[in-house]
C-alpha cells in the first residue's frame, strides 16, 4: 500500500485551475492532470506537496487551504495507492517550469473549473475540482 497527495492549485483570484499535460507511465497517452505523486516515508502530506507542486511545476509560494478528498486505486503493479486531495491556492503569476522530462511534463494550463472538469481524464480528479468548487463556493 502506497500513500499519495494530489493538489487542486488554484490561483488566488479563485478563478483559473492549474493542469499539467503529463504522458502516462503505463499506457504512454499525454492527458491533462492534476499534480499528484507519492509520499515518501515519514513524510507528512504537507511536505510531500510542498515537494511535488515544486517538482511538477515550479511553483514555490503557495497556500494549502484544505483536504477536498480522498479516494484510492489499484495500480498496474497491484499496489493499493490512498490519494488525499488539497485545495491549493497559489499566484498565477509564478513563473511554471518548461517541460520537463524526468516528470514526463509537456504543458500547463490555467483554466475555469468547468474547463478542467471537461479536460481532466481521470473521473477521481474531475470529481476532486467539483469538490474545490464546493469548498470555494465558486
Amino acid at each position: 500500500m502506497a500513500d499519495s497527495v494530489q493538489a487542486v492549485i488554484v490561483d488566488k483570484d479563485l478563478k483559473k485551475f492549474l493542469l499539467i499535460k503529463r504522458k502516462g507511465y503505463h499506457d504512454k497517452k499525454f492527458l491533462w492532470r492534476l499534480v499528484k505523486g507519492r509520499k515518501n516515508p515519514s513524510e507528512s502530506d504537507e511536505e510531500a506537496l510542498k515537494r511535488e507542486i515544486k517538482e511538477e511545476t515550479g511553483i514555490k509560494d503557495f497556500e494549502v487551504r484544505s483536504k477536498v478528498f480522498e479516494y484510492s486505486f489499484v495500480a498496474p503493479s497491484n499496489d493499493k495507492v490512498n490519494v488525499r486531495t488539497y485545495l491549493i491556492v497559489a499566484d498565477m503569476k509564478q513563473k511554471l517550469m518548461k517541460e520537463d522530462q524526468e516528470e514526463n511534463i509537456t504543458g500547463y494550463k490555467w483554466v475555469s473549473a468547468d474547463n478542467a472538469i471537461k479536460m481532466l481524464h481521470f473521473n477521481e480528479e474531475k470529481f476532486a475540482v467539483e469538490k474545490a468548487k464546493e469548498v470555494l463556493s465558486v
